[in-house]
């Protein structure tokens, strides 16, 4: 189903629990963003969750959005200027998509207030770091303070991206390094 303006005006919305006016579109089958401006930037939450998005962008200036929630489409991909309207964004979830390498978050570097993220279940989470630079160790997204942002397990997989605000959330995704297992903090 197209994200039409009809459907805009007959999406359910109601007040979440953190106060936040949100626009309830999941589960509509919706392929791509579009006419989002036909909400007249009147929501804090967005719910696009549950849908067929396999793109991501073409957002109309949306600048009391807070929340974005993309759990459960097909997103393997984000437009480089995805979140260039979406300046008070904080909180964007896109678990259970299809994102595979570290280069296709690069957009969310952009996002100067963010301060969570959820990747899981995206294959970006499962990709092995072994062999980048032809030894093995552990490879990891840092702040540049010595905090973690994404660290391979004992069987070789990265765990998911946590962000805080004392994290330097921005720098710990613009500064990908491969790390040696004995620079990881205890």
């Amino acid at each position: 189903m197209r994200l039409t303006l009809e459907l805009l005006q007959q999406a359910p919305q109601s007040l979440n629990p953190a106060k936040h006016r949100q626009l309830l579109l999941r589960g509509y089958k919706i392929p791509a963003v579009e006419n989002l401006g036909g909400t007249d930037d009147a929501y804090e939450c967005l719910d696009l969750s549950d849908n067929d998005l396999i793109k991501l962008g073409n957002f109309p200036p949306l600048k009391r959005l807070r929340v974005l929630l993309l759990a459960n489409n097909r997103i393997s991909r984000i437009a480089p200027d995805c979140f260039d309207p979406l300046p008070q964004l904080v909180s964007l979830v896109l678990t259970g998509n299809k994102l595979e390498k570290l280069v296709d978050l690069e957009p969310i570097t952009k996002l100067a207030n963010l301060e969570r993220l959820s990747l899981m279940d995206n294959p970006v989470t499962k990709a092995s770091p072994a062999g980048l630079d032809g030894t093995s160790g552990e490879w990891g997204v840092e702040d540049g303070q010595g905090g973690a942002g994404m660290w391979d397990t004992p069987d070789g997989h990265l765990v998911d991206t946590y962000l805080t605000p004392e994290l330097g959330h921005r720098d710990c995704l613009k500064s990908y390094e491969y790390k040696h297992k004995a620079a990881i903090p205890s």
